[in-house]
């Protein structure tokens, strides 16, 4: 096998090398194993991370991992981080574009769970609850 180079970041506990994949380096992304939203494509890299944490539990442990293109840039966050986020920001796009179907949606769906909770309630605690929550409304919402 020839001489590899390794490109070294620091990352606070760990120290992360990354170097350009290779055959016989494994055929898969190592993510593709776990949770991931976004589809794993061919290897493109291999990450090996060496902690020195504080928590002698970490200390000294080497991690080595074959990332697609997808997944590389996980290296400074947890693997499926990325796709985490990627999806926040898309409902939170879609929640803006269509803000009165979401507000609309998510009252009908408080309004369904909050009647659920309150079947399982005797009617003269439920009505008690009920009145409650009427004058804190007409109050505007002080307590």
């Amino acid at each position: 096998m020839t001489e590899i180079d390794y490109q070294v970041f620091d990352q606070g506990n760990s120290k992360v090398a990354i170097r350009a994949w290779e055959p016989g380096d494994g055929l898969s992304c190592s993510s593709s194993r776990g949770f991931s939203r976004i589809p794993c494509g061919p290897p493109v890299a291999v990450v090996i991370t060496k902690t020195y944490a504080n928590r002698p539990d970490l200390r000294g442990r080497t991690i080595r991992r074959v990332a697609c293109a997808h997944h590389l840039p996980g290296i400074a966050k947890p693997p499926h981080q990325i796709s985490v986020e990627a999806g926040k920001a898309a409902q939170e796009r879609i929640i803006a574009e269509h803000w009165d179907d979401y507000q609309a949606a998510l009252a009908e769906e408080l309004n369904r769970r909050l009647g659920e909770m309150y079947e399982g309630i005797d009617e003269p605690i439920r009505r008690l609850i009920v009145d409650a929550m009427q004058r804190n409304s007409e109050a505007g919402g002080q307590s």
